[in-house]
């Protein structure tokens, strides 16, 4: 007999299903277009240095997602556009958009969370909540 989840469990592990606001913005929070297309291409490289391993299931996995790149990554380019964007609208250098991109995978509970805050509220002065709010709704915008 196989083992039973907890109500939930499965939307907890996609993330879906939680009333957390900052959910999406946690999602999509991480490197530019171009690092993701690094590390993408390293993963499959590796799955294709170690087909011999997996067999068949292996080999299929490592094919599906080398066609399918571009297409699973379309998002990180949609969302880099719409930070250079607002970089440009708040005259803000892109590295502190990067950085405030990074501070919503923090979690509000953690202390990282408010060291972050603290340390781009003082760079960035009037600027950081309107930033906030336009990176909060470029992400949650981004398909």
């Amino acid at each position: 007999m196989g083992q039973s989840k907890s109500p939930g469990a499965a939307s907890r592990a996609t993330g879906q299903g939680h009333h957390n606001p900052d959910g999406v913005a946690q999602q999509l929070a991480g490197p530019s277009h171009a690092e993701r297309l690094k590390l993408f291409d390293f993963i499959v490289t590796e799955l294709q240095q170690h087909e011999h391993l997996g067999g068949k299931q292996m080999r299929v996995l490592h094919k599906a997602l080398k066609n399918q790149r571009d297409d699973l990554l379309a998002f990180a380019k949609v969302l880099d556009d719409k930070l250079a964007e607002i970089s440009q609208q708040f005259d803000v250098p892109m590295f502190l958009v990067r950085q405030m991109v990074r501070f919503f995978r923090k979690q509000p509970t953690s202390e990282a969370y408010w060291r972050t805050w603290g340390a781009l509220h003082e760079k960035l002065g009037w600027k950081f909540f309107l930033l906030h709010q336009s990176i909060k709704k470029a992400m949650k915008q981004t398909p």
